[in-house]
């Protein structure tokens, strides 16, 4: 599955597939999952840590080349794009579906994210 996103001037197109949650922890070292869930228990005022989070997961999704960073990654947004409640709405609902996971076949898709 993939979405089209647009964060400040730059268009992204994030692509979900088993190979994301192998990525992700060989950048970062953690599981992807976790990361989520540690997400749920965050207090606002840590907000650093939820951005740092989401951006890891776009960053992932986004399908780097294997010698960009994430460092680098960041760069290329200003920091304007934190303040556009509308942008990162639309990324936080892309990334929700784009990571939704199946309970049981045949059932309802559960939401990996709070909605």
């Amino acid at each position: 599955m993939e979405k089209e996103v647009t964060i400040g001037n730059k268009t992204l197109i994030l692509r979900s597939s088993l190979y994301s949650l192998i990525n992700y922890k060989n950048r970062f070292g953690s599981e992807l999952f976790n990361d989520i869930k540690k997400l749920e228990n965050t207090k606002e005022e840590n907000i650093t840590e939820v951005l740092e989070v989401i951006f890891r997961i776009v960053f992932v999704l986004s399908n780097p080349k294997e010698n960009e960073t994430f460092r680098g990654f960041l760069d290329g947004f200003d920091l304007s794009v934190l303040s556009d409640e509308t942008t990162l709405n639309k990324l936080s609902n892309a990334i929700v579906e784009l990571l939704k996971t199946d309970t049981k076949a045949g059932e309802k898709k559960e939401e990996t994210f709070r909605e």
